[in-house]
C-alpha cells in the first residue's frame, strides 16, 4: 500500500514540475513516468487521462495555497502586515523557483495553465477558476478581519478581494516575462497601499 500511495504523489510532483517549466501540451504522459521513476500501467491505474492528472495538480496547489495563507494570517498583527507578509513570501517562493529552474522563472504554475487550457477545456477552466475563487474569498475574508480592527473602511472586501487575486497574478506574469522576481518585491506595497487604502498602520519601507 505504501509504494501505490508513493507512485501517485510522485506523478504528481514529476507532473507539476514539468508543466510548470515546459507546458501542458509539451509534456507527453511516457515523459512524465520517466521523471517520476514510475511505469505507464501505474499511471492509467491513478489518472485516466493526462488531464485527470493536471486536474490533481490544481487541486494540489490550491490545497498548498490554503495552507500556507492561513499559516500566514494566524500571525497576531495587523491585517495589512498579513498581507505584505503575504506578498513577501511570493517573492521568496519565486526567488527559490528560479533558482532551482537554472535561473529561469516560468511564473505560476495555475496562471500558466490558465492562459494555455482554459479557452480549450472548460473542466480545467472550471477548476482554475475555483482556485481562484478560493484565494479571493479567503482574502475578502480577511479584509472583513481588518475592517472590524478599524483597518481598510471605505473598502469593497469581494471587489477588493479580486483585485489583490489579479495583482498578484499581474506581478507574477511580469516576473516571468522579465526573469525578474525582484518585480513582486519592488512593486507590491505601492499595489497594497492602493488596493487596501487607509490601513490603520503604514506599511514598512521596502528594502529594495
Amino acid at each position: 500500500m505504501g509504494r501505490t500511495s508513493d507512485a501517485k504523489e510522485k506523478l504528481i510532483e514529476a507532473g507539476s514540475r514539468l508543466f510548470h517549466t515546459r507546458g501542458y501540451n509539451a509534456v507527453g504522459v511516457q515523459e512524465i513516468c520517466e521523471e517520476a521513476g514510475v511505469n505507464k500501467g501505474s499511471f492509467y491505474h491513478f489518472f485516466p487521462s493526462k488531464k485527470e492528472l493536471v486536474l490533481a495538480i490544481i487541486d494540489g496547489h490550491q490545497q498548498f495555497m490554503a495552507s500556507h495563507l492561513q499559516q500566514i494570517f494566524f500571525q497576531e498583527i495587523p491585517t495589512i502586515k498579513k498581507f505584505e507578509a503575504f506578498f513577501e513570501s511570493v517573492f521568496g517562493m519565486a526567488c527559490q523557483i528560479k533558482e532551482a529552474c537554472e535561473n529561469i522563472f516560468p511564473g505560476c504554475p495555475i496562471g500558466n495553465l490558465t492562459l494555455e487550457l482554459t479557452t480549450v477545456d472548460s473542466e480545467v477552466q472550471q477548476r482554475v477558476a475555483k482556485c481562484f475563487g478560493a484565494m479571493e474569498s479567503f482574502f475578502a475574508d480577511q479584509i472583513r478581519v481588518g475592517q472590524g480592527s478599524g483597518e481598510f473602511q471605505g473598502v469593497d472586501p469581494g471587489d477588493s478581494a479580486k483585485a489583490l487575486v489579479a495583482y498578484f497574478q499581474g506581478m507574477t506574469l511580469l516576473a516571468k516575462a522579465n526573469n525578474s522576481p525582484e518585480i513582486i518585491s519592488d512593486i507590491y506595497r505601492k499595489g497594497l497601499l492602493m488596493l487596501l487604502p487607509n490601513p490603520r498602520e503604514e506599511l514598512e519601507p521596502s528594502m529594495n
